[in-house]
């Protein structure tokens, strides 16, 4: 009975690799599929006009650098949150999918951005975009904590990274009035998400514990 407690203790080890290397995936993916909307110029003769030809794509690359930063949030704190996911069910693998459609997502509203950013509705497509990305992770997070899958003493990192997705949820969606008066540039908004008091408090408590467990001067053994 022991030596089978222990192998489905390792298989579900393993199934749970398995799933965080398929989510790694579908983001490195993800983030490469944004640099397709980049086009080399074509028919350039001169340097003048190979300038020319990339500064016309203004708008597209400001749009993957953007949405590389953001697919990149969003990969972080994925991956900071699943460290603290001890078990795992078939609903949080299903979950986690839905998750993993809307990142794929992204490169296309990336390119709506580059393309037709001085539109509103570009803007709102893409604010919605990453809503629905954080609402997802938020719903992967209630998941882990309603059905006992967090760790034990994680629970309260946990809860705080609950609060801190359904902040950035409703966050995103700032950019879409702004979008009115700005454009695409409203998107640089969100910027103030650095102030999510739930993400503060998450650090706060880290920076605490650091220091708690540090020695002091002096503390050592003196002979």
């Amino acid at each position: 009975m022991e030596k089978r407690r222990k192998l489905d203790d390792l298989e579900r080890g393993r199934d749970l690799s398995r799933i965080l290397a398929f989510t790694d995936g579908v983001f490195a993916i993800a983030a490469t599929l944004l640099v397709l909307q980049i086009d080399v110029p074509s028919g350039v003769d001169s340097a003048s006009a190979l300038w020319d030809g990339i500064t016309e794509q203004g708008g597209d690359l400001w749009a993957y650098l953007f949405s590389f930063l953001v697919i990149g949030f969003f990969w972080i704190h994925h991956h900071r949150f699943m460290r603290e996911v001890a078990e795992f069910d078939r609903g949080l693998m299903l979950i986690n999918l839905v998750y993993l459609v809307f990142v794929v997502l992204i490169p296309f509203t990336s390119q709506v951005i580059g393309e037709y950013g001085e539109y509103p509705v570009a803007v709102t497509l893409y604010a919605i975009n990453m809503s629905l990305v954080s609402l997802a992770f938020a719903w992967i997070q209630r998941h882990s904590l309603v059905r006992g899958l967090v760790a034990d003493g994680y629970e309260w990192d946990a809860e705080l990274s609950y609060k801190s997705s359904l902040f950035s949820s409703a966050y995103f969606l700032v950019a879409i009035p702004l979008s009115l008066l700005v454009g695409s540039w409203a998107l640089l908004s969100w910027f103030g998400m650095r102030f999510d008091p739930f993400q503060k408090e998450r650090d706060r408590v880290y920076e605490n514990a650091r220091r708690q467990a540090a020695p002091t001067p002096g503390s050592g053994d003196r002979g």
